[in-house]
């Protein structure tokens, strides 16, 4: 199970949120040289975690006054952690808010440690964000969401090509938490983005925009999938 995925599917069984109430999304520019950056975003709709809360504590006589609600806060993140030269923002768009994270690569080859160097930094504080709710909190030691990543040039242009990891629901959840895992997944997914130098010439991608492709990929990936891309001059 990928970390970042399962950080994410973590807080919406545990925290019981819509996936309506997560954004997530990862975004890789390369340059004409072969440098670029890896981005990482998510986030929360506050005001809706805050109604689910509510709701929640309601239906079981509770009060929300002295509870926290749950957030990304880029005070959370462990920067030791993080590739040289991170960057560590607020993000906010509309009601949601959270964490980006933008780190520098030199190279193409180097773009698959930075991802998930990112990855793992976004899953220890969606892992934490769980523990609040009373789920599991500690790291985990599986791969980032993919398991092969590959950047280069090729002939005039450039090619893009990632294998997502293969992954399961988490383990160890109850019945009745898995009906709710199973029930939320079916809209679940995690945005990538990748925009090459060159036109793009030819994807699988779900959809291209000024030359950027964007994949929707799920949070659950029973068959492996392998995400392409090329662009030429």
């Amino acid at each position: 199970m990928s970390r970042f995925r399962l950080a994410v599917l973590s807080l919406i069984a545990l925290v019981g949120l819509s996936t309506a109430c997560i954004q997530a999304e990862t975004a890789i520019v390369v340059n004409d040289d072969g440098s670029g950056t890896v981005s990482l975003t998510q986030a929360l709709d506050t005001v809706a975690v805050k109604d689910l809360l509510k709701e929640f504590a309601e239906g079981f006589g509770e009060g929300t006054s002295t509870s926290s609600t749950p957030s990304f806060d880029p005070k959370d993140v462990d920067t030791s952690k993080l590739p040289k030269g991170t960057k560590v923002e607020s993000y906010k768009n509309g009601n949601f808010e959270g964490v980006k994270l933008t780190a520098p690569f030199a190279k193409p080859e180097d773009a698959f440690d930075v991802l998930n160097k990112l990855s793992g930094a976004h899953s220890e504080q969606t892992s934490s964000l769980a523990g609040m709710a009373g789920g599991p909190s500690g790291p985990s030691s599986s791969p980032g969401q993919f398991e092969s990543l590959t950047i280069a040039k090729q002939g005039d242009g450039w090619k893009f090509e990632a294998k997502l990891a293969a992954s399961g629901a988490p383990g160890g959840l109850d019945a009745e938490t898995k009906e709710l895992v199973d029930s939320l997944l079916k809209d679940a997914e995690v945005t990538l983005k990748v925009k090459l130098p060159g036109k793009v010439a030819d994807t699988n991608a779900d959809g291209t925009s000024n030359n950027e492709m964007t994949w929707k990929l799920p949070l659950i990936v029973e068959t492996p999938k392998t995400l392409t891309g090329r662009t030429t001059r």
